[in-house]
């Protein structure tokens, strides 16, 4: 497991939904919305992900935030 800890994850928003800007994009994933795990296709959300390393790919996957 403490293998995970060191890896980068990024997500993209489920469902169809896209973000204009970051505040957007945070707001949903400490809301605990579903996301899609970029190298598994698999949905996901902030419950799933407690003390990993996550990025949200946002405004059609051209920008980069981190869910701090």
């Amino acid at each position: 497991m403490s293998v995970f800890k060191s890896m980068d994850f990024h997500v993209t928003p489920a469902y169809g939904r896209d973000y204009k800007n970051k505040n957007q994009a945070l707001a949903d994933w400490f809301a605990g919305k579903d996301f899609i795990l970029a190298m598994t296709g698999q949905y996901i959300s902030k419950r799933d992900a407690e003390n990993l390393s996550v990025w949200i790919r946002y405004d059609k996957a051209r920008k980069l935030i981190k869910a701090q």
